[in-house]
């Protein structure tokens, strides 16, 4: 455990620029995942299958989904399943994530990705529609948990 007595100093930039995530600083922005289609099944399920179109490689010289790559898929079918839900044919609204847990079983390293949206429960609250929702990637390969809410 840290304390205030506990050794401190800055971090030159010589310091820390080999200890950067590269991919956190810019290669991220070079990935391309489009959403191929999406199935809708009833006001509360999406199901999609995305293609990798562009990537950077890891490491090791292989493609993997990311979470920040994740993330921004998991967010992009949530909106529009509570479009759907709010029964909106555009996107006109603003939504916020206020919570959100990841849990990454496996690495995927398909470049066609399965991808199931859900809503698992919505209540209005203090003028808000509040909705938790979890994003499946490959079969719980990738898992995303979330609470989103919109002004209604």
């Amino acid at each position: 455990m840290e304390t205030q007595s506990s050794p401190r100093r800055l971090l030159s930039q010589e310091e820390y620029h080999d200890l950067k995530s590269i991919y956190l600083e810019r290669d991220y922005k070079n990935d391309l995942v489009t959403i191929d289609n999406i199935e809708v099944i009833g006001k509360h399920t999406l199901r999609s299958t995305l293609n990798v179109k562009q990537f950077t490689l890891d490491k090791e010289n292989v493609f993997h989904l990311s979470s920040v790559t994740a993330m921004a898929l998991a967010q992009q079918l949530a909106i529009i399943l509570m479009l759907i839900d709010l029964d909106k044919t555009k996107n006109d609204l603003e939504f916020y994530t206020t919570d959100m847990s990841m849990k990454m079983l496996k690495p995927i390293n398909s470049k066609s990705i399965t991808l199931e949206a859900k809503i698992h429960s919505s209540k209005i609250k203090n003028g808000y529609k509040i909705y938790e929702l979890s994003a499946d990637f490959q079969d719980n390969s990738f898992y995303i948990k979330a609470v989103g809410l919109v002004k209604v």
